[in-house]
């Protein structure tokens, strides 16, 4: 807290203040010396006193002083290469004043979106094609808040030379961080999510111990479709199903479903199948959501992210943090389309590891 003196003094200009400061210090000299000069010793105490004072305050002000230049000249450093590094990503992905990026201004748009997939082709065995992700949030009969999320695309991919000519679709849910993470070490999922809910953990638990795939698929609300050729969906039944879990020293922190899926040879040495997921999952508590971008994607890609209104009364509460890869431009691709929903489109190539994080 300031005194009233302080406060006062700071109000003039700062030349006043000085004369003011060293005004107020002679007059505290002269009442000192008048009060008690004519003690014994009052000399000597008076000189120790203020040689002590300076040298300890010359002291003080250089250790500051150091110290400010040591955290100042980091925090520098730290400041530069953020601000390097956005300008790059900046003029990479089109967020300038312009509109305009790096890539575009070499190439057309069709060339570009050429020369990002093959990109994709050449760095990853895996890809996905024509990607629809919705996710609703919304308060269930009794009371709940739940995350419904339905997720489908094409996925491409390579196998090694002599591979098995059978094909998995594989789910990997995780308990925790540390197991997603885990998970994203290998590209073999078709998805990866996160449970956060204690209850609904401790009873996956129990049914993964059991290899209980119907009881999984319940207590999720599992449904897989394999999409034809004819674009009609195909259900695959809970038999068909395999489960495995996931263990750290002996403790299940997430479980991986499977099932058996028919492909297609395609050009450049991959393999594909079209497939749609839904599951239900009680919605994180931190309130937060991240669609994350592991493997490339190519085509029409479309994030919708649907909230009810007794979850949140306005839609234009909900923030988005946008990390697309060759998307860029703020927030310019995500859209209201209805009164509580925003949706995310592009035809750009996307490449890994982008993200949209929502925040409600």
């Amino acid at each position: 807290m300031k005194s009233k003196t302080t406060s006062y003094i700071s109000k003039y200009p700062r030349r006043i203040r000085v004369i003011l400061m060293l005004l107020i210090i002679a007059i505290c000299c002269i009442t000192l010396w008048y009060e008690f000069g004519g003690e014994p010793n009052f000399k000597k105490d008076t000189y120790y006193e203020l040689i002590t004072g300076i040298a300890f305050t010359t002291i003080t002000v250089f250790i500051i002083s150091i110290f400010n230049w040591m955290i100042g000249t980091k925090e520098i450093h730290e400041l530069q290469r953020e601000y390097t590094l956005s300008n790059i990503m900046d003029l990479l992905i089109g967020n300038t004043p312009g509109n305009n990026n790096i890539i575009n201004e070499l190439y057309t748009i069709e060339a570009t979106n050429k020369i990002l997939r093959n990109i994709a082709t050449s760095i990853s065995d895996v890809i996905r094609e024509d990607l629809d992700y919705k996710v609703y949030i919304y308060e269930d009969a009794n009371g709940d808040v739940e995350m419904n999320q339905n997720i489908c695309y094409k996925r491409h991919f390579k196998l090694p030379p002599d591979s098995p000519d059978e094909c998995y679709l594989n789910l990997g849910f995780a308990f925790n961080t540390e197991s997603l993470n885990k998970l994203f070490e290998e590209n073999i999922y078709f998805f990866r999510e996160e449970i956060t809910d204690v209850n609904l953990i401790q009873k996956l638990t129990e049914a993964v111990d059991k290899r209980d795939t119907k009881a999984i698929s319940k207590l999720i609300k599992l449904k897989i479709t394999i999409i034809l050729n004819n674009e009609q969906e195909q259900s695959i039944p809970t038999e068909c199903l395999e489960v495995d879990p996931i263990c750290l020293d002996d403790v299940i922190i997430g479980f991986v479903v499977r099932t058996k899926v028919k492909y297609e040879d395609k050009k450049e040495g991959m393999r594909s199948y079209c497939c749609r997921i839904t599951f239900t999952i009680p919605a994180p508590e931190h309130r937060r959501f991240y669609c994350i971008f592991a493997d490339p994607s190519i085509g029409s890609t479309r994030f919708a992210f649907q909230v009810s209104p007794k979850v949140v009364k306005d839609i234009n509460d909900i923030d988005f943090v946008e990390i697309i890869t060759r998307a860029g431009n703020g927030t310019a691709h995500i859209k209201r389309v209805s009164e509580y929903v925003r949706e995310f489109r592009t035809k750009d190539a996307i490449l890994p590891k982008s993200a949209i994080i929502a925040f409600w």
